[in-house]
Order: C-alpha cells, then structure tokens, then sequence
C-alpha cells in the first residue's frame, strides 16, 4: 500500500479556488481599461488571490472569509 504524505484537497474547495483565480483575472484585465484605481484593483486582486491559496492550503480562516464574502454578494444582488 502506498502511503501519502499529504491529503488530498475536497473537489469543492478546488473548485471554488478555479473560480476565485478566474475571478481575479477578470478584473485585472478590465482594470487597465477602465474601471478603478490601479491600487484599488490590485489590493483587489491580491485578495483573491490570498483567498484562493488559503482554500488550496485548507486553512479555516480562508474558508470563513470565502463564506462571508461569497454570502455579502449573493445578499448585495
């Protein structure tokens, strides 16, 4: 039997870190077009970004905040 040295990480938290990564990018894109401050988008990004690797890491507090942010929008619409 062969042992693993690491878990392997849930298909929806996978998922949910494709979709923050593609998040990030369409917004990074429309940024040089138009849209808000360079600052702005990019502490934006880096945000997503963050959220993304703590999801693929498995870390509790990237789950909280991915919950909260992802209940504001869906409240917000």
């Amino acid at each position: 039997m062969i042992e693993r040295s690491q878990r392997r990480v849930p298909v929806p938290v996978a998922a949910a870190s494709v979709i923050l990564l593609v998040a990030a990018v369409l917004p990074a894109s429309m940024m040089f077009t138009n849209g808000p401050s360079l600052a702005t988008g990019l502490t934006g990004v880096l945000l997503l970004l963050a959220l993304a690797y703590g999801l693929l890491r498995g870390s509790g507090r990237a789950r909280f905040w991915t919950t909260v942010f992802s209940t504001a929008s869906v409240v917000s619409s």
